[in-house]
């Protein structure tokens, strides 16, 4: 019975150490390279970032039944066209179909 309990220890520290969250690899399991940008953690302030389009301030309302595409595309377009800024989009569940993204808007990941 010891033997059988020593087994499941040693599997159980082979499991944990290799699924360590210390453990880092730079490539995705697709074998494509991890860019540095992806290990970031550090927090961004908003106001740092520029203009900010709340959607809410645009009328939309946390409620998952109503179609609220417009009202986002809208705060898109804003930032857009006031020379970019953050498009916010607050807790809660905002219902939408297809947005459609401008250049140098806070959504384009570089």
């Amino acid at each position: 019975m010891k033997s059988i309990y020593l087994v499941g220890i040693c599997i159980l520290g082979f499991t944990l150490q290799n699924c360590s969250p210390e453990k880092k690899t730079d490539f995705f399991p697709d074998g494509t390279t991890i860019p540095a940008w992806f290990s970031e953690v550090a927090k961004i302030k908003l106001e740092d970032l520029g203009k900010q389009f709340n959607i809410s301030e645009l009328g939309a309302i946390d409620d998952s039944t109503v179609i609220q595409t417009t009202i986002i595309q809208k705060a898109i377009d804003d930032a857009h066209s006031q020379g970019g800024g953050v498009v916010v989009i607050p807790k809660g569940t905002f219902l939408s179909g297809a947005l459609f993204f401008k250049p140098k808007n806070p959504f384009v990941w570089q």
